[in-house]
């Protein structure tokens, strides 16, 4: 038997709501009058039956959009649900392209660190990763460049991983300058 959309997509349609809410509890009233006649205490009754109605039925909402009791009971929501999968994809990706890169799959190592960097782009330690295996081992010169120079756009200046990014990038474009070599302080007396 299939059931008319209205009915199993509840949620999203006022109608069932304005049905359960309205028609329930007027229905069980009518039922209650008829059965015990009406008497003076006839609103004690609709209160009885129409109060816990309600109060079930606006429970079984919040259910139905938090999306699971366990959701409403420990205040998890759907929003808070998804940053925590895209946590755990980040970490889970970051650590199996770290062992990738380790045991030498450098393929499988850029596919995992770009899984990484599509949920974070601003995910330092992948990015440098990437950078490093198309600079060293693919030897993917535009690649390369590209990965440092988003490197560099994301870090401060005076950061480790921004220094490094920019001496390879001028290594990889043969733009490498010698340093100076740093004279030692003289001390007049």
């Amino acid at each position: 038997m299939k059931f008319p959309e209205w009915l199993v997509d509840r949620t999203s349609n006022p109608v069932f709501w304005l049905m359960w809410v309205l028609l329930f509890p007027i229905f069980s009233f009518l039922l209650t009058l008829a059965h015990i006649g009406i008497e003076k205490g006839w609103v004690f009754y609709l209160l009885i039956f129409s109060v816990p109605t309600v109060l079930a039925l606006v429970g079984i909402y919040l259910v139905e959009r938090s999306g699971s009791i366990a959701n409403l009971i420990f205040g998890m929501h759907r929003k808070d649900q998804l940053q925590a999968d895209r946590d755990f994809i980040e970490s889970n990706s970051f650590n199996k392209g770290m062992a990738a890169e380790r045991d030498e799959k450098y393929t499988e190592a850029v596919v995992l660190l770009n899984e990484v960097l599509e949920v974070n782009p601003k995910h330092i330690e992948a990015r440098f990763r990437l950078a490093r295996i198309y600079h060293r081992q693919l030897k993917r010169k535009g690649s390369a460049i590209h990965e440092y120079e988003n490197l560099m756009e994301i870090l401060p200046k005076g950061a480790p991983y921004h220094m490094t990014a920019r001496e390879a990038v001028e290594e990889l474009l043969g733009k490498r300058a010698v340093p100076e070599p740093i004279k030692p302080l003289e001390w007049k007396t």
